[in-house]
């Protein structure tokens, strides 16, 4: 297993759920009492954060932790969104910066990765 790969994923998927709740660095770290280089530093894998927080991250972007967390599978990432407890849906993690942009005023209340 590479260490660094790890985290580098887990980064990825957190910043991946705080853009689609519309969440910048800033404020996620203002919610964890963190400095907004340790949230640029935990998306970019560069620091490891320790199960406490993962799990305080997860709760304030309402996602599932262990979808965070990688899986064995290999295939294109997805995401399913479920909007104001409705319907799910599955998208692509490359869509999450286009579906913010035409979908500003929606909220979106969970975020479990696949």
């Amino acid at each position: 297993m590479n260490i660094d790969k790890l985290y580098l994923e887990i980064g990825q998927n957190i910043k991946a759920a705080r853009q689609i709740v519309k969440l910048s660095q800033a404020e996620l770290a203002t919610k964890l009492g963190l400095k907004r280089t340790s949230i640029t530093n935990i998306e970019n894998g560069k620091q490891r954060l320790p199960l406490h927080l993962l799990y305080e991250i997860c709760e304030l972007l309402n996602v599932d932790a262990l979808k965070v967390l990688p899986g064995t599978q290999r295939e294109k990432r997805k995401m399913i969104v479920s909007i104001d407890g409705g319907d799910e849906y599955q998208i692509s993690e490359d869509s999450v910066g286009k579906i913010n942009k035409y979908l500003s005023k929606a909220k979106l209340e969970n975020v479990l990765h696949h």
